[in-house]
């Protein structure tokens, strides 16, 4: 247990000085490396105080509800400030030219957003910003990705310092504010990912009779979001699965395969041809980051691991670890193309790609520490 916090506590601080040394690299008073240095120490000693200190539940309980109080209200105010046209940076653009399309019953995936891109975010995606483009802006995603997260951080620890561990290592995170000031829609989508997970593992590694409708329905809706969504989703429920009766695994079969033709005609019914298809589609967007034989294998590979999961820390770590290893071999695969600094401050690879993982990292690193807080209670 302690090596993996190690591990994680190394993974945290790497993903957010990468953040801090693109940033910071546009100001003039300090290195960046040493902001990334000094983040890092930071957050290190941070936690080494925090878990060291016997710290009362209710001035644990008032910061945990305060912080998020605070934090909410900033992403809201953040979202009416920033523009999201004036940013160097179109996923909240990409995403609103997108829904904007699909309501006007236009073919989504040719829309042009403020950059001259196209989005690739997949059917679900888009329909879950309706809401939100509704309400005037697809920014404030954000805004809800945020109060899933403190809501999963609450029910999913016991203990008030063990929340407040969770949520300061969510708010102390430069990639997440990032986020938020972006206006991505990538972090929120790997929480609601996780909320997902967090709800079924319950009934799947309890044996509890789990409703099969459902399961499948949201697991094949949440496939539709991104397609590396597949690999937590395939830890989780593979097992499960060939473990289920023949008439289960038909109607789970059945209501997945409705599920994606539905999501899948909704969007794609007002493509022209086959030809402009091809041409535009999120699919390839989302996939020319790998080779494609680097995503079979990334996909593959946890479906042989969920065999070998048998509780719920178990899923958590390997999904953390799973989903961050192709958006690693990327990197490094680009850092050698290319050289590390034009990959993280040149923008040669999207540093943001390892957002996907900051919540499954978060959740397992504050569980990490969860004999330390029972010591001090």
């Amino acid at each position: 247990m302690q090596l993996n916090r190690y591990i994680l506590l190394f993974i945290f601080t790497i993903i957010n000085s990468f953040f801090i040394v693109k940033y910071g690299s546009r100001q003039h008073y300090l290195s960046e490396y040493i902001l990334g240095v000094a983040y890092s120490i930071g957050v290190l000693l941070t936690i080494f105080f925090f878990t060291k200190q016997k710290i009362k539940e209710n001035y644990s309980r008032i910061l945990f509800f305060g912080l998020t109080v605070l934090v909410l209200t900033s992403t809201v105010l953040i979202n009416k400030l920033v523009d999201a046209n004036s940013l160097n940076v179109d996923r909240c653009s990409a995403m609103s030219v997108g829904v904007e399309a699909l309501l006007n019953g236009q073919y989504p995936y040719s829309a042009i957003d403020h950059l001259g891109g196209r989005t690739s975010n997949l059917p679900t995606l888009l329909f879950i910003g309706i809401p939100f483009y509704l309400l005037g802006d697809v920014g404030y995603l954000q805004t809800f990705g945020f109060g899933l997260m403190a809501c999963l951080i609450f029910y999913f620890f016991n203990n008030y310092p063990q929340r407040l561990l969770a949520l300061l290592l969510l708010i102390s995170s430069p990639a997440y504010w990032w986020e938020i000031y972006a206006k991505s829609d990538l972090m929120s989508n790997f929480i609601i990912l996780l909320a997902f997970i967090f709800v079924a593992q319950k009934y799947i590694f309890a044996n509890k009779e789990t409703k099969i409708i459902p399961i499948a329905v949201a697991s094949s809706a949440l496939v539709l979001t991104r397609l590396t969504s597949i690999i937590p989703l395939s830890l989780l429920l593979c097992a499960w699965f060939f473990g289920q009766s023949i008439k289960q695994k038909s109607i789970f079969i059945f209501s997945g395969i409705i599920t994606l033709f539905v999501l899948l005609y909704l969007c794609f019914m007002h493509v022209p041809n086959l030809d402009y298809l091809q041409k535009y589609n999120p699919f390839e967007l989302q996939n020319r980051q790998m080779p494609t034989a680097l995503n079979i294998a990334f996909v593959l590979l946890p479906f042989i691991y969920s065999f070998y999961i048998k509780n719920t820390t178990q899923l958590q770590i390997a999904s953390t670890y799973f989903l961050l290893l192709p958006i690693l071999i990327s990197f490094v695969m680009s850092v050698f193309k290319n050289g590390i600094y034009p990959c993280i401050v040149e923008s040669y690879f999207d540093i943001s790609y390892f957002n996907m993982v900051l919540p499954f990292i978060i959740v397992n690193l504050a569980q990490s520490y969860e004999t330390a807080f029972n010591q001090t209670q």
